[in-house]
């Protein structure tokens, strides 16, 4: 991969929001912004947390049932420690969503194999004061900030994620 591919696909990636519910009994919609810093509370006790994904390897676009297939095997494959929670992570004007888990618990190291097991491009890392995109090959990590939004769970035309995925049993 080429630097200017790995940029425009950095580009993307540092656009992507995630939706997750069932975090101390809300939806949240997380946004990416260019300023550091976190705006609004953490939601979580660890210190970071990891968005992976399975969903549509690096350039190619699954049937619905075989990226779910994949995504159950990567929840799976979690420590039996790791906390977990369903989530999605999507372009902000909604034109792409994947399903998600929302690990706690791992290292980024532990994390980055995951992705690159399930032919990610890139992984994030979240913490109370960055929002990363931490590439799965040996591209340089991209560093924002965040604001967080409570959500209804109502569907949208806004541009978010319009579902709000349901909890799964640990």
């Amino acid at each position: 991969m080429t630097q200017q591919d790995r940029d425009a696909r950095n580009d993307e990636y540092a656009q992507a929001q995630l939706c997750i519910a069932d975090v101390d009994g809300r939806g949240l919609l997380l946004r990416p912004r260019p300023e550091p810093g976190g705006q609004g509370r953490f939601p979580f006790a660890a210190d970071a947390v990891h968005v992976i994904t399975a969903f549509d390897p690096g350039p190619e676009r699954l049937s619905p049932d075989e990226n779910q297939r994949r995504q159950d095997s990567l929840v799976a494959e979690l420590p039996g420690e790791v906390e977990w929670w369903v989530a999605v992570t999507g372009a902000a004007d909604g034109s792409h969503e994947e399903t998600c888990v929302v690990a706690e618990g791992l290292s980024d190291e532990q994390a980055l194999r995951l992705g690159a097991t399930w032919g990610q491009d890139a992984i994030f890392r979240w913490t109370r004061h960055t929002w990363s995109v931490l590439p799965c090959d040996d591209g340089a990590a991209v560093h924002l900030g965040w604001e967080l939004e409570e959500l209804d769970g109502r569907s949208r035309s806004d541009g978010i994620p319009r579902r709000l995925p349901r909890a799964r049993p640990r």
